[in-house]
């Protein structure tokens, strides 16, 4: 059936690249689109590219609003949307040519509620990397697996882009306002709503990389992250009690890697703050005994007991792996 389907796109000064992302919404074969540019306030030219192309395509719709963040960016975008299908795409990444055709044939094929498919990292330098762990086969899962893989975050990201959503499992789920890292909180939600998913292992999305982006920066709003897998972990708890430990070990990972990249990007009044954080994480996961991944578990005991100590057995491991 060729029903309505609402390409959401947040705009936020990227005029270098917006360009190339709505060129690759407006030439995909799948022609009944709304397109919607949400102009989150931007400084640079983007406005005036999203009013230009609104004058070119008549299925663009441009909504200029003050600065929210990209969470309230989509949920404008949802909010006047009309599609009966859901797609969201960030300002500079783009599309394949039949990527919404490919997604919306086999949810029909399927008979599914979601379709992810699998997504290249992009480079400056035209260097690519594939974003999923290879699947080799087109797979359909069940809501517990399903969310056990979004865990497991190797064959489902944790993104709200790359994957097209039949519209009733999104109302009345909205991104956290001014958060950063917004689909940690949104997407298992989302998930939880729907009865199976399936996994395309062709890649049809194209993710850049740019060295300024949320994702290669360093502040303490990186806590936002784990803020946001902490909510989840009462969510789980209560409505998946089966992966709980799973949940928690990517929790004591994560809050690890960002202890490590505080020290990278030393500040001492911040680093501190950060390090009081996680350590008061890391002792509540501890003590309510849910990790399962042995190693884990040492690596976590010795950072609460000591994190100057876990730090050393860090340097050490690189410092005879280097030998």
């Amino acid at each position: 059936m060729n029903d309505l389907i609402s390409v959401i796109i947040p705009v936020y000064n990227v005029e270098k690249y917006l360009h190339r992302c709505v060129d690759s919404v407006i030439n995909q074969t799948y022609s009944n689109l709304e397109i919607i540019l949400v102009d989150d306030g931007s400084t640079d030219t983007s406005s005036q590219i999203c009013d230009e192309y609104k004058n070119l395509d008549e299925r663009i719709v441009v909504i200029h609003k003050e600065n929210g963040g990209l969470s309230d960016a989509r949920n404008v975008g949802f909010d006047i949307s009309k599609g009966k299908f859901i797609l969201f795409l960030d300002s500079d990444d783009w599309m394949e040519k039949e990527a919404v055709d490919l997604l919306k044939l086999k949810m029909e094929e399927y008979q599914v509620d979601v379709v992810q498919s699998n997504f290249l990292y992009k480079y400056e330098d035209n260097h690519e990397i594939n974003g999923l762990k290879i699947l080799g086969q087109d797979q359909v899962l069940n809501n517990f697996s399903a969310m056990e893989q979004l865990i497991k975050n190797e064959t489902i990201k944790n993104f709200a882009w790359g994957k097209l959503y039949k519209r009733k499992l999104l109302e009345g789920i909205k991104f956290p306002y001014g958060k950063l890292f917004e689909d940690t909180y949104w997407i298992h939600q989302v998930f939880a709503r729907a009865s199976n998913i399936l996994l395309l292992d062709i890649p049809l999305f194209n993710y850049w990389q740019r060295c300024n982006s949320i994702s290669y920066s360093f502040s303490i709003k990186k806590l936002d992250i784990l803020d946001g897998y902490l909510e989840r972990r009462i969510f789980i708890k209560d409505k998946y009690p089966k992966l709980s430990g799973a949940l928690d070990n990517g929790i004591i990972r994560l809050a690890l890697s960002i202890y490590l990249l505080s020290i990278k990007n030393y500040r001492f009044n911040q680093h501190n703050k950060i390090k009081r954080k996680l350590k008061k994480i890391c002792k509540q996961i501890r003590n309510e005994k849910q990790v399962t991944d042995e190693k884990l578990k040492k690596d976590l005991n010795l950072f609460c007991s000591c994190s100057v100590f876990y730090l050393l057995q860090i340097v050490f491991k690189r410092w005879c792996y280097r030998k």
